[in-house]
C-alpha cells in the first residue's frame, strides 16, 4: 500500500528538523550561518538517492552470493542452510551493504563541503556539520519508508532510526572536529620549525583522527543495523538497550561538546604548548602575527 501524502510527509519530516533545532541551540560559542547549515542539510538528502542506489546493488551482490544457502517460502519469508550462513549474511548486509555504503557517503559530503570552510573555526563546528549533513539524510529516508509503511513505521523511527542517524553522526563529527584541531596543530607545529623556534615534528598521526572519523561510525552504525535486523528475537532486547545507550552517551557527548567549545586555533595552540614544553607561548603569538 502507499501511503504517501503531504500530511505523512510533513511529520515524517519533524523528528530532524526538532533535532537540528537542538543542535544549533547547543552551538553557543559561534552561531554557524543559517545559509551553510540548510545547505549541508539538503546536501545530506541529495546524498540519500546515490546510497539506495548503491544499497541495492551491494545486498542484490550478497544474496547472489549466498544463493545457493537461501530458500525463499511462498510467505516471502527467507531461511538459511546452516546458522554460520545466516550470520555471515546479515554481517555482510548490515556492516558494508548499509553501513559503510551511507557513512562513507556522508563522509565524503562532510569533508568535501566543510574542510576548508572559513567557518570552521571552533571545535562544537565539527560536529553541527556533521550532524545537519546526517539528519538531512535521515530527514528523507524517513520519508520514503513513511510513504511505503504508513503511520506505524513512521512512528517506531522517529524515536529510533532518525535519532541514530544523529548519533552516528556525532561519533563522525567529534572525531573529525578533533582531526581539524590536530591538523591545526601540525601547520602551525610546521611554521614554527620553519621559522627555527622548533626542531622536532610531534604531530605525525592526525589522519588517525580523520580515519576514525570515518570507521567509528560504520562500526556503529553495522552494529545497529545488525542487531535490529531481527535475525534473531531475542536480539531485539538487546536492540533497544543499545538505542538506549546511544541516547545517553551521544547527548552527554553534545552537551560536553557544547559547553567545553572553544576556538580551534587556542586548542592547537595548547596542545603545541603540552607537545613542546621547551615552546614559549609568545613564539606562537609572534609566528601568527608575521603569517598575517
Amino acid at each position: 500500500m502507499n501511503y504517501a501524502s503531504f500530511g505523512i510527509s510533513v511529520i515524517a519530516l519533524l523528528p530532524a528538523l526538532v533535532l537540528c533545532i537542538y543542535i544549533y541551540i547547543k552551538d553557543r560559542v559561534e552561531k554557524e550561518p543559517i545559509g551553510l547549515l540548510a545547505a549541508l542539510f539538503g546536501i545530506g538528502a541529495i546524498a540519500f538517492a546515490p546510497a539506495l542506489l548503491s544499497e541495492r546493488l551491494a545486498l542484490n551482490t550478497f544474496d547472489r552470493i549466498f544463493a545457493e544457502s537461501m530458500t525463499y517460502s511462498p510467505e516471502g519469508f527467507t531461511s538459511f542452510a546452516s546458522v554460520t550462513a545466516k550470520i555471515s549474511h546479515q554481517a555482510l548486509c548490515s556492516f558494508v551493504g548499509i553501513a559503510l555504503i551511507e557513512e562513507a557517503i556522508k563522509w565524503i559530503c562532510l569533508f568535501v563541503f566543510t574542510h576548508k570552510s572559513k567557518h570552521f573555526n571552533s571545535l562544537f563546528d565539527g560536529l553541527i556539520y556533521s550532524a545537519f549533513i546526517s539528519l538531512g539524510f535521515a530527514a528523507v529516508e524517513n520519508v520514503r519508508y513513511s510513504w511505503i509503511n504508513g503511520w506505524d513505521t513512521l512512528l517506531l523511527r522517529s524515536v529510533t532510526t532518525v535519532p541514530s542517524h544523529l548519533f552516528f553522526g556525532i561519533f563522525m563529527g567529534v572525531c573529525y572536529t578533533v582531526w581539524h584541531a590536530y591538523h591545526t596543530a601540525a601547520i602551525k607545529e610546521k611554521e614554527l620549525i620553519d621559522a627555527g623556534k622548533l626542531s622536532e615534528t610531534k604531530f605525525k598521526k592526525s589522519k588517525l583522527w580523520l580515519t576514525a572519523s570515518l570507521c567509528l561510525p560504520i562500526l556503529v552504525h553495522g552494529i545497529y543495523s545488525f542487531i535490529g535486523s531481527g535475525i534473531f528475537g531475542w536480539l531485539n532486547k538487546v536492540f533497544y538497550i543499545f538505542i538506549i545507550i546511544l541516547y545517553i552517551v551521544c547527548f552527554i557527548g553534545i552537551n560536553k561538546l557544547s559547553k567545553d567549545d572553544g576556538s580551534n586555533e587556542k586548542t592547537a595552540y595548547k596542545w603545541l604548548l603540552r607537545k613542546h614544553t621547551e615552546l614559549d607561548a609568545s613564539a606562537l603569538h609572534e609566528t601568527a602575527t608575521e603569517g598575517e
